[in-house]
């Protein structure tokens, strides 16, 4: 007898109800049959029968039996002399479950995965009634060969380069593939930065032993412009507008090379130009490179230029350290020439500088992470060697000099949709003496945000920050924040050495033409006097 498609036929075990789901009915009594049979077996009931039906009340009578359980487990065809070590989930008395199997199996699987065994199939063999209620379970593994790694193909790339991609993944071509996980690749190429979306990848079979990484991906634009904006209050009460832009190229030649090109329009009559070249990897040696020149204009002050180069060499894609080299011309304008105390405002002065530092990076995501880690350090040691004109006469000197430079961010998780962003700067500069050249500029969006744009200028200055953001998407988001900042005091700067906190909120928003960043931060001295930063990031 046919039973209609939408019948719900009701179970009784051993006299009593059986909730079930039956899920889609099937189209004749015999599969309706298999499928409650099939039920009862994945359970452990492996001798569960059925008794009877009645059609016309749509019952089905049927006697499960005992409940079978775990008996001696038995691992046949493993080669390995550590595979007894495998911490199966599966023990001698466990109810005999088709999950409880199938969880095994999995386990045995990852075992043979993280050994490099990627192609390993696993089976349950048979199921050997040991009495009435054990049954031993027998486990056959197919181990193969260890899987070397053939290649890694990017679905929907056109410009990044394999060598590459092997690096930011940590992977080394032909390597036998151990302890792979999709997941953690992924977020490593979501780290990068050039790639938009990253997909789960998976292993293909290539040729022999050796398998094939595809990663579906969609790769960044190749450029960049940033445009960052802060409008602030002059002292006559009237409106100013600062800000910078900046030209990114990134990704050359699918190496991830990039050049960047910097102006900055400060207050002031201030002037910045940065140009920076680097390649994170030479000649696909884990090796770094790169070359910078930056040029400073103080209005009549004094003019600025230093050239830079910086030597890398990567531990392990999250970790580089690096050496630097860097020559620094200062040369005075007409204000920095005069004299104060019978000495120039700012000197003639050439200085060489070699340091050393490190970066770390342990983030899920590049633009918008919402976990992990950032630091960084540079140390810089060199000599300045300063002239000046006194008692009609040129005077030289030498002064030694050290920079310390340090950056660090955390990225805590709270729930699904927020997270704490907590971290801080330091920048120190000590020399038997210093001029205003040689100062740090604080204060604007990049540091002190309730303060006008490098309103101090420091040879001492820590940060902290703390900072809750709430998602609406991986890179869209508000955010509330405080800044506390403690600046040493300079005998030639018109302020004290105190803390300087700092508010506000903001927001980033995630758009078809590019990434929106706007804050409003005040500092508790004015609270008025609020700053706005704009910045916009626009996809070439």
């Amino acid at each position: 007898m046919a039973i209609p498609v939408s019948a719900q036929w009701q179970l009784i075990a051993d006299g009593a109800p059986w909730d079930w789901e039956p899920g889609g009915v099937a189209d004749s009594t015999l599969a309706l049959e298999q499928r409650v049979m099939r039920m009862f077996h994945q359970e452990g009931y492996l001798y569960a029968s059925v008794d009877s039906q009645a059609a016309d009340t749509q019952t089905l009578y049927v006697s499960p039996g005992h409940r079978a359980q775990v008996g001696i487990i038995q691992l046949l065809g493993s080669s390995r002399e550590d595979s007894a070590q495998i911490m199966l989930p599966l023990h001698e008395g466990d109810w005999l479950t088709a999950r409880s199997l199938e969880r095994a199996a999995e386990v045995i699987l990852d075992y043979y995965s993280d050994e490099g065994y990627v192609l390993a199939e696993v089976e349950i063999e048979a199921l050997i009634p040991r009495d009435s209620i054990r049954h031993d379970v027998i486990i056959r593994v197919r181990e193969g060969n260890p899987a070397h790694l053939e290649g890694v193909v990017l679905q929907g790339a056109r410009r990044t380069r394999q060598t590459y991609i092997y690096h930011a993944a940590g992977f080394v071509p032909g390597q036998v593939l151990k302890n792979f996980d999709p997941e953690e690749m992924q977020r490593k190429l979501e780290a990068t930065g050039i790639f938009s979306r990253v997909d789960l990848p998976m292993l293909y079979k290539g040729t022999d032993s050796s398998v094939v990484i595809h990663v579906p991906v969609k790769e960044s634009p190749p450029g960049a412009f940033d445009l960052a904006l802060g409008y602030e209050r002059t002292e006559g009460g009237t409106g100013a507008l600062v800000g910078s832009g900046s030209l990114t190229l990134r990704n050359l030649f699918g190496q991830a090379r990039t050049l960047e090109l910097t102006l900055n329009r400060a207050p002031g009559q201030l002037g910045y130009v940065l140009v920076r070249a680097e390649s994170p990897l030479v000649f696909g040696l884990p090796l770094s490179f790169a070359v910078s020149f930056e040029g400073l204009q103080q209005d009549s002050t004094y003019g600025k230029r230093d050239y830079g180069a910086q030597f890398g060499y990567w531990v392990d894609p999250s970790m580089r350290i690096f050496t630097s080299v860097t020559r620094e011309i200062t040369r005075p304008g007409l204000a920095g020439a005069a004299t104060i105390s019978g000495r120039p405002r700012i000197p003639v002065a050439n200085a060489l500088f070699v340091g050393g530092g490190v970066q770390i990076q342990q983030v899920d995501h590049a633009l918008s992470p919402t976990r992990g880690y950032r630091l960084s350090m540079h140390a810089e040691h060199g000599q300045k060697d300063v002239e000046h004109m006194a008692d009609a006469a040129y005077e030289q000197g030498r002064l030694r000099q050290s920079r310390l430079t340090a950056q660090g961010r955390v990225y805590l998780p709270l729930g699904r949709r927020s997270l704490v962003v907590t971290g801080g700067e330091l920048r120190l500069v000590r020399s038997r003496q210093l001029d205003e050249s040689d100062l740090f500029r604080i204060g604007g969006a990049q540091s002190l945000r309730g303060y006008d744009e490098q309103r101090f200028r420091v040879p001492f200055a820590v940060r902290a920050l703390l900072e809750f953001r709430y998602l609406l998407d991986p890179v869209t988001y508000g955010f509330v924040f405080s800044d506390l900042g403690y600046l040493d005091r300079d005998s030639g700067s018109q302020f004290v050495g105190a803390w300087y906190p700092g508010f506000g909120a903001g927001f980033q928003l995630n758009t078809a033409a590019g990434i929106i960043n706007f804050t409003l931060a005040f500092a508790p001295e004015d609270v008025s006097a609020v700053r706005a930063h704009i910045g916009l990031s626009l996809g070439l």
